[in-house]
């Protein structure tokens, strides 16, 4: 009887295992192609960073670096005029303002050549208006926010009413020591109606949620530093174009292991032509303030 069994048992694992077949799966995967990331803004002038995409197979090694170097990267200006771009470093082209001073009202876009990845180019973009936001101050007493200290801080923004306008900000310290980070304080009914999206360690949001033409802004800006220091801190403001907006939407990942892990493949936005990336055109407005010295 127990011959019989284990002849069973054999001839199942023997039809079980003649059933594999391994089938390969084709599909098609383009060439690498140029991956431009950069903006325009009457500030900072022109910044492109320059790399290409690499395949999702095979084998790649790190030290091999995807900056690219050698390219000819061009500002071109209401489709007629052009301005070559100077290489830097690490596959960054620069055009100062000193160069060429980028203003509102005109269009812009990027021209990349490349002898091993081709030609690419972005959509035109232009520069906002830049964003009437008045500084108005703070209350001077701390709270404590899970342990951190933190103040709170009130601005006020004159919004380009009857526009559609796309603004983010971000929280800096002059001390490198002291790390911090602020947040715009909303109800999650304005959370969701202004659409704010969290991508490049900046926040983005739309307007949807102001009370135009002009609202007033609460920030909790959060802090590490000592009770008895003074520090001084920057709040970037900025203007943007919608291609931003949803290229950081479309790009922004779910938090935690999980979550990513069963998430649905997202469509990435771009509107760089024959490549990926972004160029947007910004205008950006800082505002520093100091902490009190509570001695």
């Amino acid at each position: 009887m127990r011959s019989i069994f284990i002849i069973l048992s054999i001839s199942i694992i023997v039809l079980l295992s003649s059933c594999e077949r391994e089938i390969d799966y084709l599909y098609k995967v383009d060439n690498d192609k140029l991956v431009i990331t950069g903006s325009i803004s009457p500030q900072e002038g022109v910044k492109i960073k320059v790399t290409h995409s690499i395949q999702p197979t095979g084998t790649y090694f790190y030290k091999d670096s995807i900056f690219i170097a050698n390219a000819e990267v061009f500002l071109i200006i209401n489709d007629s005029n052009s301005i070559k771009l100077r290489y830097t470093v690490g596959g960054f082209y620069m055009l100062d303002t000193s160069v060429y001073f980028p203003k509102p009202g005109i269009r812009y876009k990027i021209k990349v050549e490349s002898v091993n990845y081709g030609i690419a180019e972005s959509t035109d973009v232009s520069i906002p208006q830049k964003p009437n936001f008045a500084y108005i101050g703070y209350i001077a007493e701390k709270v404590n926010i899970n342990g951190d200290s933190a103040v709170h801080a009130f601005y006020t923004l004159y919004d380009n009413y009857g526009e559609e306008n796309y603004y983010y900000y971000s929280f800096t310290s002059l001390n490198p020591a002291i790390s911090m980070w602020g947040v715009l304080l909303q109800s999650d009914y304005e959370t969701q109606i202004c659409g704010n999206v969290d991508y490049w360690k900046h926040s983005f949001f739309t307007d949807l949620c102001l009370d135009k033409p002009v609202d007033t802004l609460k920030f909790e800006v959060v802090t590490d530093y000592q009770d008895d220091n003074i520090d001084t801190f920057n709040i970037r403001f900025s203007s943007t174009n919608e291609s931003l907006y949803a290229y950081c939407k479309n790009n922004m990942q779910p938090e935690g292991a999980i979550e990513l892990a069963f998430s649905e493949p997202r469509i990435h936005s771009t509107n760089i032509k024959n490549g990926y990336g972004i160029f947007y055109g910004e205008n950006i407005q800082n505002i520093i303030f100091k902490l009190p010295n509570k001695r």
